[in-house]
């Protein structure tokens, strides 16, 4: 679950970077 949450969070900053 831990991890899960890891990728989401990634994939938010990830979104969070490009739409910058």
């Amino acid at each position: 679950m831990l991890l899960t949450v890891i990728l989401i969070l990634m994939l938010l900053k990830v979104n969070f970077d490009t739409s910058r």
